[in-house]
């Protein structure tokens, strides 16, 4: 597929009508093609450039660049009193399956919590990963698309680095990147 894409790439440079975008195109397929787990790198540019020629005005581009990046996630992934400026990913998994095997890896004292965790979501979940906080405490999230397209849910357990849960809430987002709730279901006896 990627060498499908870099021959589309190379005829569009070659026909003499090429721009950056072309280049740019060109050299995101190519990295997606060393990468074996990447395709379609330059798709992605040129999605970029048709948001761009789209843009009436810088504003706009930005707001579409907000919405089209998900820029809005990484700002509501946590509650104001928590830090993860300097925290670092020790779990990263795409499916369930592995997740609860990655959870072995974990300190002792938190892998048996983030394996319940993991165990109580459903086989619909497409993100799993945890983080060690700046505060010492670990973050465990499971992430799952929403019914409506580009919406999704996200399940934060936070974990004291002794085992013990300090909190567990859910944030659901719209398919803007907009907030919809905030659920507490530490207090609900929620996962």
């Amino acid at each position: 597929m990627d060498i499908a894409f870099i021959a589309y790439d190379v005829n569009q440079i070659m026909s003499g009508d090429a721009n950056a975008w072309d280049y740019l195109s060109l050299t995101a397929d190519v990295a997606c093609l060393a990468l074996p787990v990447a395709t379609g790198g330059g798709l992605g540019v040129r999605a970029i450039e048709q948001g761009v020629k789209q843009a009436d005005n810088v504003e706009d581009l930005f707001k579409w660049l907000d919405t089209a990046l998900d820029v809005n996630k990484a700002d509501d992934v946590v509650d104001a009193g928590s830090s993860l400026s300097k925290s670092k990913y020790i779990l990263n998994q795409n499916a369930k399956t592995d997740a609860k095997k990655a959870a072995d890896n974990l300190p002792p004292e938190i892998k048996d919590k983030v394996y319940d965790f993991y165990k109580g979501g459903s086989n619909k979940y497409t993100e799993f990963t945890v983080q060690e906080m700046d505060n010492g405490n670990y973050l465990a999230t499971m992430t799952k698309p929403g019914n409506v397209p580009g919406s999704y849910a996200t399940y934060y357990k936070e974990i004291s680095p002794d085992g013990n849960t300090v909190d567990v809430y859910k944030k659901t987002i719209d398919p803007s990147g907009n907030l919809v709730h905030n659920k507490n279901k530490l207090e609900s006896g929620g996962k």
